[in-house]
């Protein structure tokens, strides 16, 4: 299975000079824990919940006042459409990452989480274990 077949097509980003509330904001209304981070249509950066929670709020900033770029995630690791999942995984593991955004052609075409992975695996394990009369 590729990380074409799970990712995510229509990903959550935000401009560079937004601020942490902006993205705050953003996140909660797309239900999301991740916005990609753009400058026009270049990706620079990604920022996560944790990013906000460790880099932001943990160290007492405001978020009205902070700029995301000092909180985002960068150099942002990238996965291809047509990587295996399992190998997303492992660079997921390697990387200590749990969302990579999904590059093709120098544009962000989708996002896959850790939870996706798992997801597909556990719905291909499923699968399997049907077909050989294990459940």
């Amino acid at each position: 299975m590729l990380v074409r077949d799970i990712m995510q097509r229509q990903v959550q980003t935000i401009e560079l000079d937004a601020t942490v509330a902006d993205a705050i904001d953003k996140m909660g209304k797309a239900q999301v824990d991740s916005l990609v981070v753009l400058k026009g249509q270049k990706l620079v950066g990604i920022l996560t919940g944790e990013d906000l929670a460790l880099r932001c709020l943990g160290e007492g900033h405001r978020a009205w006042e902070c700029l995301l770029f000092r909180h985002m995630s960068m150099p942002v690791v990238t996965a291809p459409p047509d990587m295996d999942i399992v190998d997303a995984a492992g660079l997921m593991l390697q990387k200590q990452v749990r969302h990579l955004p999904v590059v093709a052609s120098e544009q962000v075409v989708g996002i896959i989480a850790m939870s996706d992975i798992v997801r597909a695996i556990l719905a291909n394990y499923g699968e399997v274990l049907a077909r050989a009369g294990g459940r």
